[in-house]
């Protein structure tokens, strides 16, 4: 992944702790209606992605790259 890159926040649901699924669940409603998402900023494993005008830090394993033009 790197900077510009169209995502959205996609979980992996095999992996199901009540902590795991609690912060799955408010991630999901602090992004809202906003589910794509673009990498501002990459450090180490985690970006800075803005969904609409919410930013968020979020590993690199809970994002799922859309544009796939390389």
């Amino acid at each position: 992944m790197k900077v510009g890159d169209l995502v959205s926040f996609s979980p992996n649901e095999d992996f199901g702790t009540l902590t795991y699924i609690k912060y799955c669940e408010r991630i999901s409603r602090e992004i809202g209606n906003n589910k794509t998402g673009i990498i501002v900023r990459i450090n180490s494993n985690s970006c800075l992605v803005l969904f609409g005008t919410k930013h968020l830090v979020l590993n690199q394993s809970f994002l799922k790259r859309l544009n796939a033009d390389d």
